[in-house]
């Protein structure tokens, strides 16, 4: 390991992988499965770069469904929101 950005140790010498399913938590969504995060855009950035090959789970509390949120165009929704009594969007297999 060794220590990346934001002091964060990091994998040094393998090989990158590309995950085919991540699992996000939502601090809110959007009924079109848009997710609110933390503000960061390293979820947006990360997205960006794995492409739609990789099956993105947003996992929510049903009371954290938003009505609205405003999307700006770097924002990506994902497959899926799973709450503990809902599903929203589809998967294309």
């Amino acid at each position: 390991m060794t220590c990346g950005r934001y002091q964060i140790p990091v994998p040094l010498g393998t090989e990158k992988v590309t995950p085919d399913l991540l699992l996000l938590a939502c601090i809110g969504f959007t009924r079109d499965c848009y997710r609110l995060g933390y503000g960061g855009g390293f979820y947006d950035r990360t997205l960006s770069v794995l492409g739609p090959e990789t099956v993105t789970v947003g996992l929510a509390f049903d009371a954290l469904e938003i009505s609205e949120l405003e999307v700006e165009s770097h924002d990506l929704p994902l497959n899926i929101i799973l709450t503990e009594h809902k599903t929203f969007g589809s998967l294309t297999v």
